[in-house]
């Protein structure tokens, strides 16, 4: 299948195009894509451009980056969570909400509504999730309508949270033909709980810890350990092997960090209950400080001195940390990106991780909280 119908008159080297349809031609065969109608085979000819636009020069460069962010996670909530955001494309469930909530917002307010239930489900038909199939598609986006419905009711109006949350929902329910009203009511409002205003909800008493206990669990087709570490391996595969990547997880009372999955079990344990705070470094300042802490080479930092020993028998040089937290600021965890060489992070970096941040906040605030390794 060529890509140049798709090129819409950018401008490449024949080089390049040639690389690219190769990658394309690759890429469509791997995911069964036959059709140039399909518009997951428009997602993929998108995504191969942009790939060649950020740089990517060979065929199997291209190729592989493709698959990985397109459909590399093992697990179809994640796997539908990290695909691409990218609310200017042709909207393709436009108007869907509107059956549902056409009085209820604002038109301005129910166009974000729109914008996140288009996002998500344009992200379960890339990823092929049972739900976009024609017997099912009806009442999977009826689902997705209805909950981030229930979501804004409750004052939710980030798109992009909006979609994650809804995705795993829908992710988490029986397949069937028509949505049951009762698994929509059924699912407690996720917002309050991610904003920890749940002591002011109506009916809705005692502190957040034991509130959240009556939730019902958004994950429950893998622990949140499996869960993060298939974002682990994404981060890898975007970086194609040169990063190492770990997540971990803050205690109850805020005050150390200890590692859920990524790195060896030694190193796991040399870190264990590494302390959070401004005076610290790394994770432990990241989450103190509520920013990402890029240290691009750990010899040149004082502060990494004590721990230099560490980093010297894990072998690496650059050390990334970013905070995992909710929106109303709450540290949650850290992500963190080992790089063998001194590397400063690119944009590219900073959004990679922005990505799987986000993604990571909701897995772990919805899921039953992990076994530290």
């Amino acid at each position: 299948m060529p890509i140049t119908p798709f090129l819409r008159g950018q401008a490449f080297d024949p080089e390049l195009v040639n690389a690219m349809g190769a990658a394309f031609s690759e890429t469509c065969d791997a995911l069964g894509l036959t059709k140039r109608s399909d518009p997951i085979t428009t997602l993929v000819a998108e995504k191969i451009i942009e790939l060649a636009e950020r740089g990517l020069r060979t065929p199997t460069a291209i190729h592989r980056m493709a698959m990985t962010e397109l459909e590399s996670n093992s697990r179809l909530t994640t796997k539908m969570m990290v695909l691409p955001h990218n609310p200017a494309r042709e909207a393709t469930v436009r108007g869907f909400l509107k059956r549902f909530a056409s009085d209820v917002f604002h038109p301005d307010e129910l166009s974000v509504l729109e914008d996140a239930l288009d996002d998500a489900w344009r992200r379960v038909e890339c990823s092929k999730a049972p739900w976009s199939s024609a017997e099912y598609s009806d009442a999977g986006c009826t689902i997705l309508a209805k909950y981030i419905i229930k979501q804004a009711k409750a004052g939710e109006r980030d798109a992009r949270w909006l979609a994650d949350s809804a995705i795993l929902y829908l992710s988490k329910q029986k397949l069937s033909r028509t949505p049951p009203d009762s698994a929509i009511d059924d699912a407690k409002l996720i917002s309050v709980a991610r904003r920890e205003r749940i002591e002011g909800t109506p009916g809705e008493t005692g502190s957040v810890r034991d509130q959240k206990e009556v939730f019902h669990p958004v994950v429950r087709s893998g622990s949140v350990v499996e869960m993060l570490d298939v974002l682990v391996r994404t981060a890898m595969q975007q970086t194609e092997g040169e990063a190492r990547a770990a997540f971990y997880i803050a205690d109850a009372e805020g005050a150390a960090l200890h590692h859920v999955t990524g790195m060896p079990q030694a190193y796991a344990q040399h870190v264990d209950g590494f302390p959070i705070g401004p005076q610290s470094l790394a994770c432990g300042l990241a989450a103190g400080t509520g920013r990402a802490i890029i240290t691009r080479d750990v010899i040149e930092d004082p502060r990494w001195t004590p721990w230099l020993w560490l980093a010297k028998e894990f072998d690496y040089r650059a050390c990334w940390s970013f905070p995992v937290g909710t929106s109303a600021g709450k540290i949650l965890g850290t992500f963190a990106m080992y790089y063998k060489e001194p590397r400063e992070a690119t944009q590219r970096d900073l959004d990679l991780a922005a990505t799987l941040t986000s993604a990571a906040s909701l897995i772990i605030m919805n899921g039953p909280h992990p076994v530290v390794q």
